[in-house]
């Protein structure tokens, strides 16, 4: 009884980390397509705070916080092509 409960609880040690690994890569590439455009939208915003809010309360706090919250400061709209 006491074995199977300890697999159990090792499956769902597995599984969180696994979701928080998914969580974390989409958080990232969502960040390297704003960082490549320059800007945020505010549907990229809001995608990344569905993203955001399971990531954090599974525990991560490190890499992905620090992305979400640079694409938070970025601007909401394309920056402006100067013309000559």
């Amino acid at each position: 009884m006491r074995r199977k409960q300890k697999e159990q609880e090792e499956e769902q040690a597995a599984i969180k980390e696994g979701m928080l690994a998914l969580l974390h890569a989409e958080i990232y590439r969502d960040y390297g397509d704003c960082e490549r455009k320059g800007y945020a939208s505010v549907d990229d915003i809001k995608n990344l705070e569905y993203l955001y809010g399971p990531y954090h309360k599974l525990g991560g706090n490190g890499t992905g916080t620090v992305l979400f919250e640079r694409v938070k400061q970025m601007p909401t709209e394309p920056p402006q092509k100067v013309t000559a």
